[in-house]
């Protein structure tokens, strides 16, 4: 494509644009206040597409206006191994001994009991949680003890008495961070625990506490504090998922829909004398009667909204400590490190990636991706690291190429912000990326303990010129070789990552912009560039395999990076 020349008299535009935030767009766009800023509470803040489709799902609402606030909780919430040892149990105990109370929530300890806030106020409850967690001594260094306990009505873990100390601190110091004339919050009084079991029949204790002793509380694990809102309409009511769409055939029936949740009491679920309960819907905020049997019961925390969450510690327990270097042999077994680095495939469709409550339904159009990893399996090639930029469609090009080689469920992606594009083709802002618990309940295998090199926050605040993009790149995949020294890296990309991660490696400059302007418009969709790495030397060598070409793609000639 040719260069644009300069226009002699350019049409005056405005210098710059002031920065508006998801609230005065909103205003903007005619919404009222309250109906606004009660969108952007329910949704956590995540931007205005996903507010506005909130409001368009929600314009039938009958408590659309009304001022009720928002209930919100504090949790401590495990990930990692231990979280996985978890969710294991908590299915072995529901199909084995039926529901109790600890499956009407993810594993959690609770710092701070359900308080309400006003709407308004939502963007100061997520940022008093980040002053907290910023403050010096605020992190954990080291694993949070607990100890495990069963009795005829209760099983569960309770925190170890110096950590609990810990914990509550943090939960004294967030109460008095958001407490104000309209907000009364009280910290968790209670013994800091982590439910497993209660509200069961004494009939299924021995089941349980069978189930219970396989637990291991010592097993590696890191923790986060979370921030989450429910609507007020959950409290006292079951939450049920939808498993079977229904179309109402009555003015009183309610629709249901794929991805929604219902919430329905108790008496109308004992109380019903035909499987026709009386429901809400979480996705329009509609009530109706709907069949009980085309829904499932699940975790009420599933209906709930994510509004912050910070790191607590990233500890590695000693059995994973001890277990690292039989994986680290198993990774020295390749001939010579190599790097792929592989763009993604075309753009996605941006109107898919921000519906509402629609992320799992974006299906690929093309299977690419697949055919690349394929290509690269037949040559005997094998990934243990991949890195991605938070781009969806490089997100959906990574699962695939992986999924091809498969590597899918071996290999988690390490969502990488330093990977993304140069910042001067986003003057206004960065694009808002799904957030990796959105992706892993989409169904990618997401790396949920990664640190990455360059946060999102450093990457918002950049103002980089096109070597500074360059040095961006570089960091990281210096970055990444250092981290993993003996196993093969797949970095997914755009058209400039293939030339922006490898030259500092390859031991050469920085393009000039223009050049560079030039070089990416030769790297078609799927492209992929090998390095390998001999007696501490990288160098670019040939494609394991060919080109992806079809009549909308052209040939990738590799050589061009040469230059």
């Amino acid at each position: 494509m040719a260069t644009l020349p300069p226009r002699r008299n350019p049409t005056p535009t405005k210098i710059s644009k002031q920065h508006l935030t998801p609230l005065q767009i909103l205003l903007q766009m005619g919404f009222p206040k309250h109906r606004a800023e009660k969108a952007l509470a329910a949704t956590g803040y995540r931007g205005v597409q996903l507010a506005s489709d909130w409001l368009l799902a929600h314009v039938n609402d009958p408590l659309l206006d009304d001022n009720s606030p928002r209930d919100y909780i504090l949790y401590a919430c495990p990930t990692g191994p231990f979280l996985q040892q978890l969710q294991k149990f908590w299915e072995k105990s529901s199909a084995l001994c039926g529901w109790n109370g600890a499956h009407n929530y993810m594993p959690h300890i609770t710092l701070v009991s359900f308080f309400k806030a006003p709407d308004e106020d939502v963007l100061h409850l997520a940022q008093g949680l980040k002053s907290v967690m910023d403050r010096q001594g605020a992190t954990l260094n080291e694993p949070l003890k607990l100890e495990t306990y069963t009795s005829p009505n209760f099983m569960g873990f309770f925190v170890a008495e110096e950590h609990a100390d810990y914990l509550k601190r943090i939960a004294m110091q967030y109460v008095k961070e958001v407490s104000n004339a309209t907000i009364n919050v009280e910290p968790h009084v209670k013994s800091l625990h982590l439910s497993l079991a209660y509200k069961f029949p004494n009939s299924h204790f021995t089941n349980l506490k069978s189930l219970v002793d396989e637990l291991d509380p010592n097993v590696a694990c890191s923790w986060e504090v979370r921030l989450y809102s429910r609507d007020p309409r959950i409290n006292s009511k079951q939450v049920h998922k939808v498993i079977h769409t229904y179309s109402p055939t009555e003015s009183d029936e309610l629709d249901l829909r794929s991805g929604d949740y219902v919430y329905i009491s108790s008496e109308a679920l004992s109380n019903s004398p035909d499987g026709w309960v009386e429901g809400t819907s979480w996705l329009t905020g509609l009530s109706g009667l709907l069949p009980e049997s085309y829904t499932q019961r699940t975790a009420e925390t599933d209906a709930w909204t994510l509004h912050k969450k910070v790191s607590l510690n990233h500890i590695s327990s000693p059995s994973e400590t001890k277990n690292s270097p039989q994986k680290t042999d198993q990774v020295q077994m390749v001939d010579c490190q190599m790097i792929i680095i592989m763009m993604k495939l075309k753009k996605a469709n941006t109107n898919s990636e921000n519906l509402y409550a629609n992320i799992v339904h974006f299906k690929k159009s093309e299977n690419t991706e697949d055919e690349v990893g394929d290509a690269l399996k037949e040559q005997n090639i094998d990934i243990h690291f991949a890195y991605c930029s938070p781009s969806f469609r490089c997100i959906q090009t990574c699962d695939a190429f992986l999924q091809g080689l498969n590597k899918r469920d071996k290999v988690k992606i390490k969502i990488e912000p330093g990977l993304f594009e140069w910042l001067v083709w986003y003057p206004e802002c960065l694009p808002d990326w799904f957030t990796v618990e959105e992706l892993k309940n989409a169904g990618y295998n997401i790396d949920e303990n990664y640190q990455p090199f360059i946060n999102e926050k450093d990457l918002k605040e950049s103002k980089e010129n096109c070597e500074q993009f360059y040095l961006r790149s570089a960091f990281v995949a210096r970055g990444a070789v250092s981290a993993n020294p003996m196993g093969n890296i797949l970095f997914v990309g755009h058209a400039a990552t293939l030339d922006t991660c490898a030259h500092e490696l390859l031991g050469r400059r920085t393009r000039l912009a223009n050049d560079m302007t030039k070089l990416i418009q030769k790297v078609p969709y799927c492209s992929l560039i090998q390095m390998t790495c001999q007696q501490d030397k990288w160098e670019i060598v040939e494609p394991p395999c060919y080109p992806i070409t079809h009549s909308a793609n052209q040939r990738f000639d590799w050589k061009i990076l040469l230059n």
